[in-house]
């Protein structure tokens, strides 16, 4: 009688599960050649190190994690066990995208782009579909059929082997790509959720992550069906944006057979670098002052905003036509710190040029970032300095007068987020740096 009992308190008990409790128990994962299994249940040991924003939400089973689309991604970069230049090895796991962002969100990866290490990438293309991307000669791709949807749980699989990489949406084939021979075997990191790339953050993911798995042999299709089972659970995902009215439907838009054409154009060339001297320049600006034209950018000795970075300039007397020998606006430095390009004003019949100066201090880019103003001495034809006018702000913008007196321009922070200045009054040795908050 007491077993009949408790068969049936054991009946009822299974009776009262809800659907989604019970669904929520899928069919083991094949163990053999699993050599990397994160599950988000809290920090997980011997797992890949959080940065940035990243929490713990409901997960698939238990915990997940959730990325911000921001500042928060994983990275492993201890050894894999996978040899994955022999292009013999599957991933798994379960993502849940919040928003569509207009460029690509990484899942998964194991490369870093600054650096040439190029593996190989899952990620969610602009339009919602899942990628995957194995690096040859070039990039192959593989994308799935369909976006996946917002909030909703979906299991990637890819399967790379005898020739074929598979990609497979919640166990189903979606997209595949032959490729020949090995890749490159290089020190990137393991991604999850975005990549650090050489110190910038890049393609972030907003949603959630859970349940990533490496193997070191390709996953059949018959394992991978049965690794998948719907999960009910869904994710809030945020409201879209209100459009941005660009143009003003009032005023009729103009027509292109209506826009004047010039009676001469003359191409001039105004600076070309120099082999073994200053071999890359960027950022120009342009002015005219006293009926001459000044045009100034920065100079490196090798790459773009590299150390022994200066502001350099040229004058032209006739209009542009013919130009001068280069000056130099901003000297740089000795050691990590460098001068770079900025922004060209006039203020009371004086020119004043704002460089950026960098490379020592605080910040993840742009370490320790300012703006340094020189101004054209009338007499001697030098540029001499006023000091550092600017705190946090590179300045892209050429500076406008407001309403009240006071100027403002734009430009980004240390952290490569936008930002204004806005001058005290009419004076141009003093502004304030004001951060503009980013939606994610």
């Amino acid at each position: 009688m007491r077993y009949a009992q408790s068969f049936a308190l054991i009946l009822a008990f299974g009776m009262l599960l809800s659907p989604a409790a019970r669904c929520a128990q899928p069919p083991p994962t094949p163990e053999e050649g699993r050599v990397l299994h994160w599950s988000f249940d809290g920090q997980p040991i011997n797992g890949p190190e959080w940065h940035g924003e990243a929490a713990i939400v409901p997960g698939v089973r238990g915990d997940a994690l959730g990325l911000d689309g921001a500042t928060a991604y994983a990275a492993f970069e201890g050894p894999t066990g996978v040899e994955f230049a022999n292009a013999e090895f599957s991933v798994s796991v379960w993502v849940n995208p919040y928003v569509r962002t207009g460029g690509q969100q990484m899942v998964l990866a194991k490369s870093v782009y600054a650096l040439n290490q190029r593996e190989w990438s899952l990620l969610l293309e602009p339009d919602g579909r899942a990628g995957f991307y194995l690096r040859r000669d070039g990039w192959l791709t593989a994308t799935s059929e369909d976006a996946l949807p917002l909030g909703h749980w979906s299991h990637l699989v890819v399967s790379v082997g005898d020739g074929q990489a598979r990609l497979f949406v919640n166990g189903h084939l979606s997209g595949h790509v032959a490729y020949q021979g090995r890749g490159a075997t290089t020190d990137a990191p393991i991604s999850v959720g975005g990549l650090s790339n050489d110190g910038d953050l890049f393609q972030m993911l907003r949603g959630a992550i859970d349940e990533v798995a490496i193997y070191d042999r390709p996953l059949s299709p018959a394992e991978i069906e049965g690794m998948y089972q719907p999960v009910p659970d869904t994710h809030p995902v945020p409201e879209p944006a209100e459009p941005i009215e660009l143009w003003d439907p009032r005023v009729p838009f103009p027509e292109v057979d209506t826009i004047p054409l010039l009676d001469r154009v003359t191409h001039v060339v105004v600076h070309r670098a120099t082999v073994g001297e200053y071999e890359f320049l960027h950022g120009a600006a342009i002015i005219e002052h006293d009926g001459v034209l000044h045009a100034t950018w920065a100079n490196s000795p090798v790459e773009e905003n590299s150390a022994g970075e200066i502001q350099r300039g040229r004058r032209s007397s006739d209009g542009g036509l013919t130009w001068g020998p280069p000056e130099v606006i901003a000297p740089g430095f000795e050691g990590e710190r460098r001068h770079s390009h900025g922004v060209l004003a006039e203020r009371g019949g004086e020119l004043w040029a704002f460089a950026a100066r960098f490379g020592v201090g605080e910040g993840d880019t742009f370490r320790g970032l300012q703006t340094e103003a020189f101004v054209l001495d009338g007499d001697s034809g030098e540029w001499v300095s006023r000091g550092i006018v600017m705190g946090d702000c590179w300045p892209y913008d050429q500076p406008k007068r407001l309403p009240d007196g006071s100027y403002i321009t734009g430009g980004q922070d240390s952290d490569r987020q936008p930002c204004v200045a806005i001058s005290h009054g009419d004076d141009f040795t003093n502004w304030d740096t004001v951060k503009l908050p980013v939606p994610q």
